[in-house]
This record gives structure tokens, sequence and C-alpha cells, in this order.
């Protein structure tokens, strides 16, 4: 409880999240004190405005599920990925599935965050031989970061 309220968590609905942790732990198979920073990481990043509890946790147990990671892991690498992809504009669900994917095919969770953030930069950050790269795809990395910069969870973005 210390943790969800130090985290961020509002006291008013401490309790609701609290019970939504419990649930990502016993699922999880892991500590209260894991799912809770798993999170309250995820929310804290995305803004729990666009990011509830419910939808984290569920975007995590499906990770931990589909992929080859742990709650833990999981948990413990998140840091690693999430503000870029948050300034990337990619969902958290994205980035749950991408983990996922990246898992179960033998990367290990804390190198899969690393990865993913790594291709996020390249994307938003381009160097002169990515841009070409792009373009050679028929690709401009101009109008690609003009896309990511939309909405918090692309709603708001043209197709």
């Amino acid at each position: 409880l210390y943790q969800a309220i130090s985290a961020g968590v509002p006291e008013e609905n401490v309790f609701d999240f609290m019970e939504v942790a419990s649930k990502a732990a016993i699922g999880g198979v892991t500590s209260l004190e894991t799912a809770v920073d798993g999170i309250t990481t995820a929310m804290n990043t995305y803004g729990a405005t666009n990011l509830s509890a419910k939808e984290a946790s569920d975007a995590m147990f499906t990770a931990v599920k589909l992929g080859k990671t742990t709650f833990e892991e999981l948990s413990g690498a998140l840091f690693n990925v999430l503000p870029m992809a948050k300034q990337a504009g990619v969902s958290f669900d994205a980035i749950s599935a991408a983990l996922a994917v990246m898992t179960s095919k033998g990367t290990p969770t804390s190198v899969a965050t690393t990865q993913l953030r790594a291709a996020l930069t390249a994307l938003i950050a381009p160097t002169e031989a990515t841009a070409k790269a792009f373009k050679s795809y028929g690709l401009d990395v101009g109008n690609l970061k003009a896309l990511m910069a939309g909405g918090e969870r692309g709603r708001d973005r043209d197709p």
C-alpha cells in the first residue's frame, strides 16, 4: 500500500489499484510488490488518464503468458523502454506485444527492452544512414516522426 501511494496512486482509489495489483501478482506468480512496481511504472510513464492499472496489468500478464518472461523480469525492465516508447507515441499494448514476441524467440527481457529502445531512438532521431535506408524503401523519416508525434495512444493519428 505504501509503495503504491509513494508511486503516485491517488489515495482515493488506492484500494481499487491494490485489488488489480493483487490479481496481477497472483496471475503473474509474483509478489505484490513486484506487481505494484511494474504497473505503476507503466501508469506513471503513460499517465493514469491514458493507461489504467487494469490495462497495464492485462498487457503485462499477456506478455508473460505469450512470451518467455516473468512478471518480475518485465517489471524490472520496463523502465528501459517505456519513456522512449511514450515519446515515440507507441502504446503500452504494442510494447508488451513486442516484448512477448521477442522473448518467445529467446531474447532475454532486459535485452529485448534495450533493443526496442534502440529501435525507437533510431526512428525518433535517425542517423543519416538510417534516413537513407528508409528512403530506399520509399519512406520519409520526417513523415514517420510526424506520425509518431500524435496522441498518447495513437488514436488521433492519421492512418
